[in-house]
């Protein structure tokens, strides 16, 4: 993960929108890809799903489709998420590797986004931080 930033832009409404970009690598983009879309099946899987639940489905499942869609051109890409995007990305990678660590075994295909998520977990964090940061502040600017 290189060339992280956090941009906030004012709209004509004068409402702030605050994006975190990043570029991920080919490797980073298809493993973060893989990762989310294995966690988000891991983590639905009951037969009953309540109203939350399935709100955070489909949070997760339109997280899973972007990844899936910029690991399609098989090339690196700019990656750019709302902080509450940011945050699920982080969370869904970080307990992508807890589940698999607790398990003790993986499956050959987990390898290599275990070794994705486990490098961008670090990053992420600090970038999440840092987008929860510049919503509140444009939040606090508001007047909200």
């Amino acid at each position: 993960m290189v060339n992280a930033s956090i941009q906030t832009t004012t709209a004509l409404d004068g409402t702030q929108e605050v994006r975190a970009r990043f570029d991920l690598s080919e490797v980073e983009v298809k493993g973060a890809a893989h990762a989310v879309g294995v966690s988000r099946t891991e983590q639905f899987r009951h037969e009953e799903l309540s109203a939350d639940d399935v709100v955070a489905m489909r949070d997760l499942t339109a997280l899973a489709d972007e990844l899936t869609a910029l690991a399609g051109h098989n090339s690196a890409c700019t990656v750019d998420l709302s902080p509450a995007r940011l945050v699920a990305l982080r969370d869904t990678l970080y307990v992508f590797v807890a589940d698999r660590d607790e398990q003790g075994f993986m499956r050959d295909d987990d390898r290599d986004a275990y070794a994705v998520a486990q490098q961008l977990a670090g990053p992420l964090a600090d970038l999440s931080a840092d987008a929860l940061r510049a919503a509140l502040d444009s939040a606090e600017h508001a007047g909200c």
